[in-house]
């Protein structure tokens, strides 16, 4: 291995190389190429990556965004661990997985590449139509807003934490299919916006708008609190 600035570089095999964030409180920024005892390996996967300023276009797989924002994810990834506290990304359609929980994030623009989600907790985010399955969702003591883009309530397995401030919207029309639902009927606040009807639903790379406009609405939410 070898350690060059902010970030640790371990092989992975005879040409690529891994990469992680050393100090989590210092900003990191990766290299495509690395020069391990005198050979040289191509960037493919980064692991724990917290302050990031770039990603190289070379890496395949994330495993874990930490505070990272306004950052740029290449076509190349295909694949997102975890994500703590991110905001202001768009996560491109080449990415088919995300992992298992997206936590305190906002404005990350999900695409249609995506069909299952595991855990999202106290975020703003809209979810679109390609996501057919949901295994938990929480307020956990923050709020929690999600803007669906379909107007079937996707498979969901467990709701747990949901006050009175955490926010579901949902297509014009929809909101009853989403109130009778066992699991997303356990929001108190389910309201409809004709914007996410079907034939006029934004294109996933417009999502991060619509979770901006969710944004000033958790802003006044909070203000009222």
């Amino acid at each position: 291995e070898i350690k060059i600035g902010n970030a640790k570089y371990v092989t992975l095999d005879d040409k690529t190389a891994s990469a992680e964030t050393i100090d989590s409180w210092s900003e990191t920024t990766f290299q495509k190429t690395v020069k391990i005892e005198g050979k040289e390996y191509t960037v493919t996967r980064l692991g724990l990556v917290r302050y990031v300023k770039n990603i190289p276009d070379s890496v395949t797989s994330i495993g874990r965004l930490i505070e990272c924002s306004n950052i740029t994810i290449p076509d190349s990834v295909t694949s997102i661990g975890d994500m703590y506290r991110c905001s202001d990304i768009t996560i491109p359609d080449s990415v088919t997985s995300i992992g298992s929980s997206m936590c305190d994030c906002s404005n990350i623009s999900i695409p249609d590449s995506i069909t299952m989600l595991n855990g999202i907790y106290r975020s703003t985010l809209t979810i679109p139509a390609s996501v057919t399955t949901i295994k938990e969702i929480s307020g956990e003591d923050g709020i929690l807003c999600l803007r669906m883009e379909s107007a079937i309530p996707p498979a969901l397995a467990k709701a747990t934490r949901l006050a009175k401030d955490d926010m579901l919207i949902v297509p014009e029309g929809a909101a009853e299919a989403y109130k009778k639902h066992p699991v997303w009927g356990k929001f108190k606040n389910i309201s409809e916006d004709p914007r996410l009807n079907k034939d006029s639903a934004p294109a996933s790379k417009g999502n991060a708008g619509s979770n901006k406009e969710i944004s000033e609405l958790k802003k006044e939410l909070n203000e009222l609190r």
